[in-house]
């Protein structure tokens, strides 16, 4: 989505779709929105209520570094940014979360640490009849400058003791105003081992002339983190021949339908009950010489497997950029020919199967497009629906096919049927 407040009636829509029932229902407080600072964005999203957090990426103290950093602030400088933030009305029940990253030898001197404190102190004064809503935490990230490689790498150990104990100062000062209203805060920092965290709290809360605050110090272990993260990806069966298999890991069955996939950006990787529907049904319908489209493809799985099984030609369509390059990556990482579209284009018609995992009421919304892309007599299959939205969608495809529901898994089903000759 780039810039998300840059995009902003596509924003609305996706928080509604992730958090309402007809969506994915999930909590809008564990929704939230990043953005680089573009202040009438965060105005009406604050005047409008939108049900998220908000996270601004400050990452300097003063309008010259920022600007360098982030040339959103040319247009909009820091006071401007924190004079929209003000505006969060007392009875909000979201926060927002300011974001400093600290980058050694630029953003991270005692100077910008003193500065950062102060900043962020006029703010909770300024605002402090609504002071509940603005803050409840700084996330702090540090990076150095890598002379070997040439750019700014993530790091915990090359920031200066004493900055560290500067910023944990701002923490905590920042944390005891909230406190002291009874407002829920918390600061959390990453520091070297060598520091001491402990003592450096202290230090930290007595140079500002703070009683103690209750604290918690957790060891953070190095790790393969590579690794960590690829072991929560299993090789997925989808079907009675048909295998998902992330890049890592060698195919269970050498010798069924494996679909190689790295799980990324775009959704469909095989895990989630509205793709492996998909999936098992494109098992057991695709025919050889069959022309498919996969409409909203995300990763691209669903052309593929279709590729796989033995379709002639399949068309991937979506709306996202990353989606469709995503979709292309795993193509080539599985020696198929997908054609990747964007949807804004225009989207070649006669498909023998057109395949739609998206979710229900955008499914009732492409009722016409779908089915102009399908020809007569061929098979249309939709999956992202409830149970108990299926009669919805059902009516909404009447004019052009009867579906049915086909199949179910945890409360997802998956609607097929045939496309009709004509339009009844």
């Amino acid at each position: 989505m780039g810039e998300p407040l840059h995009n902003y009636e596509n924003l609305v829509r996706a928080i509604e779709i992730f958090s309402e029932d007809f969506g994915f229902g999930f909590s809008s407080r564990r929704l939230t929105v990043s953005t680089s600072g573009l202040v009438p964005g965060i105005r009406r999203f604050i005047r409008e209520g939108i049900r998220a957090n908000l996270a601004v990426s400050l990452n300097a103290v003063n309008d010259e570094l920022r600007s360098r950093l982030m040339p959103v602030n040319r247009r909009w400088n820091i006071e401007a940014l924190l004079e929209a933030c003000r505006q969060v009305p007392a009875e909000n029940r979201y926060r927002i979360t300011f974001e400093y990253v600290l980058m050694d030898g630029l953003t991270d001197s005692l100077e910008h640490a003193h500065k950062l404190v102060r900043l962020l102190l006029a703010l909770v004064e300024a605002g402090s009849g609504r002071i509940g809503a603005i803050t409840d935490q700084i996330a702090l990230l540090c990076y150095h400058f890598d002379p070997t490689k040439g750019r700014y790498t993530l790091t915990i150990v090359r920031v200066l003791d004493a900055v560290i104990a500067v910023f944990l100062a701002a923490c905590a000062l920042f944390a005891w105003r909230f406190l002291r209203r009874r407002a829920r805060a918390a600061a959390l920092s990453m520091i070297p081992t060598t520091t001491g965290a402990a003592s450096a709290v202290g230090e930290a809360l007595a140079a500002c002339g703070l009683a103690p605050l209750a604290t918690r110090v957790e060891r953070l272990d190095d790790a393969d983190w590579v690794a960590l993260t690829q072991r929560q990806f299993e090789p997925i069966r989808a079907g009675e021949r048909l295998w998902i298999v992330p890049t890592w890991h060698a195919p269970p069955e050498p010798g069924a339908v494996n679909v190689i996939l790295d799980p990324g950006a775009a959704f469909g990787t095989g895990s989630h009950p509205t793709t492996r529907l998909c999936l098992a049904w494109l098992e057991g319908n695709v025919r050889p010489g069959d022309a498919v489209l996969d409409y909203g493809c995300g990763s691209g799985i669903l052309a593929i497997c279709a590729m796989k099984l033995g379709a002639a030609q399949a068309r991937a369509v979506d709306i996202d950029p990353l989606a469709l390059e995503a979709a292309r990556y795993n193509a080539l990482r599985n020696n198929v020919r997908v054609a990747v579209i964007d949807a804004r284009r225009a989207v070649p018609g006669g498909a023998h199967i057109t395949v739609a995992n998206i979710l229900a009421n955008p499914l009732r919304m492409l009722a016409p497009t779908l089915a102009s892309h399908t020809q007569p007599g061929g098979s249309i299959a939709l999956s992202g629906i409830l149970e108990a939205q299926a009669s919805e969608v059902i009516a909404a495809y009447e004019p052009w096919a009867r579906l049915e529901a086909s199949a179910r898994d945890s409360g997802w089903v998956l609607l097929a049927g045939e496309r009709s000759a004509e339009a009844c």
